[in-house]
């Protein structure tokens, strides 16, 4: 997890079963289909160091600035992503995933979570969430424009204090006009590796 403060401490093994279920480990589609979060007229995929390979997308300048600019956004800033330090905790649905014996992913589960992003210097941020049994918080690192990615070491507790085994959860977010995608990957070591599709989370309505 991050690096200081978490708002639960959690062994990996509750934390990623916390996530799974409650549809942080999501990436797979919902049960009906989605339009893509991310709209790009650049072929070039990028490649990012959580080996999830995904459309870079295109950079919509905010102009003019506005006034009373939330602090800690990147200088290149979008609207999505000024949309999201501008918004404060919000509700937002998706569908959780879990990880079957076959290897395979599944995420046909409807999911709500409270999220707050806050956006720190030097192109983090932090993406705070809430379900019915749990509350953590993640910092994450831009890949991109609209794109911030984090890892979550197998072995290794929610402040990272626990040495992993060389498997890790992998993470992409993707934010949009209408909330964020999550792109996921399982390393469980070895070369054994589950990749599930991106799972779209939709703003609810105040």
């Amino acid at each position: 997890m991050i690096k200081g403060s978490s708002l639960n401490h959690l062994s990996t093994t509750r934390l990623v079963t916390a996530l799974v279920a409650l549809g942080v480990l999501t990436a797979c589609g919902p049960a009906q289909p989605a339009a893509s979060p991310v709209s790009a007229t650049d072929p070039t995929l990028l490649v990012a160091d959580t080996e999830i390979s995904i459309p870079n997308p295109t950079v919509t300048p905010v102009t003019p600035l506005p006034e009373n600019l939330p602090p800690g956004l990147p200088a290149d800033f979008t609207p999505n992503e000024l949309a999201a330090a501008q918004l404060g905790q919000a509700a937002y649905s998706g569908y959780a995933c879990s990880f079957n014996e076959d290897n395979s992913c599944v995420c046909d589960q409807p999911s709500i979570q409270s999220v707050t992003f806050t956006f720190q210097p030097g192109n983090k941020l932090i993406y705070q969430f809430t379900g019915d049994t749990y509350s953590a918080q993640w910092e994450m690192t831009r890949l991109s424009p609209d794109q911030w990615s984090y890892t979550l070491s197998i072995g290794a507790d929610e402040s990272g204090a626990t040495p992993g085994n060389g498997g890790g959860y992998f993470f992409v977010m993707t934010l949009t006009e209408t909330g964020f995608a999550l792109s996921q990957r399982e390393d469980k070591g070895g070369g054994q590796i589950i990749t599930c599709p991106d799972v779209v989370f939709t703003r609810m309505a105040p």
